[in-house]
């Protein structure tokens, strides 16, 4: 009987995925740990592992390369099983050595003649596939309370998808945001709009900076070199961000700093490998980091202080009515938002726009509301639009937002991110 590990840390789809695996024969173990994923297969002789790529702990792309690059296990068949089926997911998980790529929602009749076809092992006479319960998106509002202090200050230095050199009332740079908690602030990407807050940070005397960077896409870095922060050598910079399956944070970071013809920045730079957990930054104060639905290495951070919550995910996909939920990942993102005070999201595309664009990883705005609406959140910034849209484009899709909040009847409160928007949390 081949024997087959699942490595999946969504309930529903990993259990889904193992019974069908048992109906066609495997002997299957299931873990949602993706961290005791290595000692499991060291531990017993599997023919095939299943991973899905969004995982806490450690990303599927980097668990087969870590399978693959290992002597004792490398032999053991690589499948991985995803919702996040961009083109190029699926070529850099067959250069990392996977020997095949299912997307999810996978046809339940098939999956198990599949995953035998792909490790090469003959399949039992299938029974019938297990049904389960698909759970209610539907998100349970929490009562609103008495109107407190605010916590946490957002401000918005650049959301646009890439630089504009005409005017815009929305902005022209490129995505960077800061967050205030007490007498600390905490940089969230590092794109053009970095360089609005250079006095700012000079007035305030900054010497140690924290910059979480949800990846290395040009357009979410392209501000740091020319940071003036960054060319003070009393200065600390923090950069915390997730690495790549076959690049450490230090070659990413390399990769931006170093320039033919320019020099490096005279600040020290600190780097923190992230995972898919929840860190502690500051006494209070939570940052969670979380794979986001975008090609590559890409998270998003939901920040949590003294009872509220801010999630910024400015590059990711939210696919809407059609998901399933063994696509799985709007259900996750719906959950990390449930509640929050405030969500900056990418809302790339008008709606009609993103039929044309569906799976290039980002959003069409009017999913995006509805998913808001659906998790109870207060306060909704559409972020990164189409730097080929002009204002008019903008202040229609702000229009037909405000027309669908009406028509659910919810008290979302929802608009377009314009430079130098500060926002109370």
């Amino acid at each position: 009987m081949p024997s087959v590990l699942v490595v999946d840390d969504d309930e529903l789809t990993g259990s889904l995925s193992s019974d069908l695996l048992r109906e066609g024969g495997f002997d299957v173990d299931l873990l949602s740990d993706s961290l005791q994923v290595i000692d499991a297969l060291r531990k017993k002789s599997y023919q095939g592992v299943v991973l899905d790529i969004l995982m806490p702990g450690i990303d599927g792309l980097t668990l087969c390369h870590k399978i693959k690059t290992d002597p004792a296990i490398k032999h053991i068949k690589v499948v991985m099983v995803s919702g996040k089926s961009f083109e190029s997911e699926k070529q850099k998980a067959k250069q990392l050595g996977a020997a095949g790529f299912i997307i999810k929602p996978y046809d339940v009749n098939t999956f198990a003649k599949t995953i035998a076809e792909i490790i090469g092992e003959k399949m039992a006479p299938s029974g019938i596939a297990p049904k389960l319960d698909q759970p209610s998106a539907q998100a349970e509002t929490k009562p609103s309370g008495l109107t407190v202090s605010s916590v946490m200050t957002v401000k918005i230095l650049g959301s646009r998808s890439q630089n504009l050199s005409t005017p815009s009332q929305y902005g022209t740079h490129t995505p960077c945001i800061t967050l205030s908690y007490k007498d600390h602030r905490i940089i969230f990407d590092a794109g053009s709009g970095l360089n609005l807050i250079n006095d700012e940070f000079k007035n305030l005397g900054l010497r140690e900076i924290r910059l979480f960077l949800t990846h290395f896409h040009l357009n979410h870095v392209d501000g740091l070199l020319s940071f003036s922060s960054a060319q003070t050598q009393d200065t600390l910079i923090h950069v915390a961000a997730a690495p790549e399956p076959t690049k450490n944070l230090l070659a990413l970071i390399e990769g931006v700093l170093k320039v033919p013809g320019k020099p490096l920045p005279k600040a020290r730079f600190e780097l923190h490998e992230l995972r898919e957990r929840a860190y502690k930054i500051l006494p209070g104060l939570i940052v969670h980091a979380f794979h986001a639905n975008h090609p590559g290495t890409s998270l998003g951070f939901a920040v949590e202080a003294d009872g509220r919550k801010v999630v910024y995910s400015p590059d990711a996909e939210i696919y809407g009515a059609e998901v399933t939920a063994f696509q799985d990942y709007d259900e996750k993102f719906s959950g990390i938002c449930r509640n929050a005070d405030l969500l900056i999201h990418d809302a790339h595309f008008t709606q009609e726009d993103y039929e044309k664009n569906k799976t290039l990883g980002h959003s069409g705005f009017l999913n995006v509301v509805d998913l808001a609406i659906r998790a109870g959140v207060k306060r909704l910034v559409l972020f990164h639009q189409d730097s080929l849209y002009s204002d008019t484009i903008i202040d229609r899709m702000v229009a037909d937002t405000k027309q669908l909040i009406s028509q659910k009847s919810s008290a979302l409160i929802c608009e377009a991110a314009k430079e130098g928007t500060e926002i109370s949390v």
